[in-house]
C-alpha cells in the first residue's frame, strides 16, 4: 500500500511557486511545491491582483488525495452479488388477479 502524502498526489506539482506569475520547474527535487486542485487564491497587494495557489511540504496531505496513477481502487471491489429471481408463483398466490368482469355499455 502506498502512503498517501502530497508528493504521490495527481494534484501536487513539485517544486512549483505559490504565486502564478512564473512557470513551475518541469523537473525538481524540492519537497516544497503547490497543490493545484483548487483554482488559484486571489489576493490584492499593492493595487494589482496577485495569484496564489496553497504551498505544502512533499509529507503532507489532505482529505482530497488521488493517486498519481488515476486509479482510486475501485476496479478491484468485487461485484455485488446478483438479485435472486423473483418467486413468481407466491405473488400470484397473493395477489390473484379476478377474471375479467364485462364492461357496462
Amino acid at each position: 500500500m502506498m502512503g498517501q502524502s502530497c508528493a504521490e498526489c495527481a494534484f501536487w506539482r513539485r517544486g512549483a511557486p505559490g504565486m502564478t506569475d512564473a512557470a513551475a520547474p518541469d523537473d525538481s527535487v524540492s519537497d516544497i511545491g503547490v497543490c493545484e486542485l483548487a483554482l488559484p487564491e486571489t489576493l490584492v497587494i499593492d493595487g494589482a491582483p496577485v495569484f496564489v495557489q496553497p504551498v505544502t511540504h512533499a509529507s503532507r496531505c489532505c482529505s482530497q488525495w488521488f493517486p498519481l496513477d488515476g486509479d482510486d481502487g475501485g476496479s478491484d471491489d468485487p461485484q455485488p452479488n446478483p438479485s435472486p429471481e423473483p418467486d413468481r408463483e407466491k405473488v400470484r398466490r397473493l395477489f390473484p388477479n379476478p377474471p375479467p368482469r364485462p364492461v357496462a355499455a
